[in-house]
C-alpha cells in the first residue's frame, strides 16, 4: 500500500511513543490511552491523529495496522510495532522506539548543521564580494579618473569583473538564491545531506558515526524485543543511506548466517571495532548485548555530535580566512596603485 502523505518528525514520533510507553505501563487500555492522548493534545492536527489511530485500532485491533493505514509513520516503527504487539511487550517496544527516534532527532540536527552552515557561509562570502566588486571598486575608479590615471594589472581585470557583475545582477541574484534554497532544501533531506558529507574526508567520520550509532540502537531495540538477529540485522540496515555500511552489513549478513555469532560477524565485517567492539563482544558473553548495543548507540550519538562541532569548528575558519585574504586582495589592487599616485604628485 502506498503512501504519498509526508511522515511525521522524529521529535513527534518519540513523543508519541513515550507517550503510548507511559500509558500501557499504567496498565491503560491501548483504545483508552489512544483517547485520552487525543483529548489532552495540544493542537487540532495531533488531536485527530489520535482519535484516527484510536478509530483505525478498535476496527483493525493491531496498532500497526493503525499506523500503516494513516501513512504517517515509517516502516521501521511499524515493523517494531507489530514485533512487541506479537510478543506482548508493546510498552518495552514504544519505550525502545522513543529512545530510537531520539537519537534520529539528534544525529539529523548533526548532519543539517554540518552540511547547512558552510552553505551560508559561502552564501555570505559571495555576497561580500559581489558587494565589493560591484560598489566599492567603481568608486576607486572614478577617483583614479579625477586623477588622471587609470588602473592596471589585476585592479584592472577586478574592476572589470566588478562591471560584468553589475550588468549581470540578476544572475547573482540567482545565484544567491539559489544557495539559500539549497541550504532549506538540504535542511529537509538530512539523508541527502548525508551522502554530500560523505563525498568529504573531513565529515567521513561523522557519517561513520552516524550509521552506527542508526544500527547499534536498532539492534539494542530489535534484540530486546526477542527479535531474530539476522533479521535485525536487515532491518537495521534500512535506516543508513550509506552504500559503503550497507555493503560491509551484507558482509556481516553472509557471515552471521555462516557463524550465528553476531557480534563476531559485526567485528569480521569491521563495523564494530576498539572499544565498542569489546563492549559488544562482553555484552554478547554475559547476556546483555542489548544494552551494549544501546551504550553503543549513545556513545556513538556523542561522538557523531562532537564530530559535526568539529567540522563546524573547521570550516568556520577556512571560510572566514578565505574571504579575508580575497578581501584584502581586492583592497590592495586599488590602495596601492592609489598610493603610488599620492607619493608621485
Amino acid at each position: 500500500m502506498k503512501h504519498s502523505k509526508p511522515q511525521l518528525s522524529n521529535e513527534t514520533l518519540s513523543a508519541l511513543c513515550r507517550q503510548l510507553a507511559m500509558l500501557l505501563r499504567s496498565g491503560i487500555p491501548l483504545t483508552q490511552g489512544l483517547e485520552l492522548l487525543g483529548e489532552d493534545a495540544e493542537t487540532p492536527r495531533d488531536r485527530e491523529l489520535f482519535l484516527r489511530l484510536q478509530t483505525l485500532e478498535r476496527e483493525k485491533g493491531s496498532l500497526a495496522d493503525a499506523l500503516e493505514e494513516t501513512g504517517l509513520f515509517p516502516e521501521y516503527m511499524r515493523r517494531m510495532v507489530r514485533l512487541g504487539e506479537e510478543a506482548g511487550r508493546l510498552d518495552d517496544v514504544m519505550a525502545s522506539l522513543a529512545d530510537h527516534y531520539d537519537r534520529e532527532a539528534s544525529l539529523r540536527d548533526s548532519i543539517r548543521g554540518a552540511v547547512i552552515y558552510p552553505i551560508v557561509m559561502l552564501g555570505m562570502l559571495v555576497v561580500i564580494l559581489a558587494v565589493l566588486l560591484t560598489r566599492v571598486m567603481p568608486v576607486f575608479d572614478q577617483v583614479f579618473a579625477q586623477l588622471g590615471t587609470r588602473l592596471t594589472g589585476l585592479s584592472r581585470m577586478l574592476m572589470e569583473m566588478g562591471h560584468g557583475l553589475r550588468g549581470g545582477g540578476v544572475a547573482l541574484v540567482c545565484v544567491a538564491l539559489a544557495l539559500v534554497g539549497a541550504a532549506f532544501w538540504l535542511k529537509g533531506k538530512p539523508d541527502l545531506g548525508y551522502r554530500v558529507l560523505r563525498a568529504f574526508p573531513w565529515s567521513r567520520n561523522l557519517c561513520e558515526k552516524t550509521a552506527l550509532c542508526r544500527l547499534a540502537g536498532a539492534l539494542s531495540l530489535a534484540i530486546s524485543s526477542g527479535l531474530n538477529t539476522g533479521y535485525a540485522l536487515e532491518l537495521a540496515g534500512e535506516l543508513t543511506p550509506d552504500p559503503d555500511f550497507r555493503r560491509r552489513l551484507s558482509r556481516a549478513g553472509t557471515a552471521l548466517e555462516e557463524s550465528g555469532d553476531l557480534t563476531g560477524a559485526l567485528r569480521a565485517a569491521g563495523i564494530l571495532t576498539g572499544a565498542h567492539s569489546h563492549l559488544a563482544l562482553v555484552g554478547s558473553r554475559t547476556g546483555a548485548l542489548d544494552d551494549a548495543f544501546s551504550r553503543i548507540a549513545e556513545e556513538c550519538r556523542a561522538e557523531a555530535d562532537r564530530s559535526a562541532a568539529s567540522a563546524i569548528a573547521l570550516i568556520e575558519p577556512t571560510l572566514v580566512a578565505v574571504l579575508s585574504v580575497l578581501v584584502g586582495v581586492v583592497l590592495l589592487s586599488v590602495l596601492a596603485p592609489m598610493l603610488g599616485v599620492l607619493s608621485a604628485m
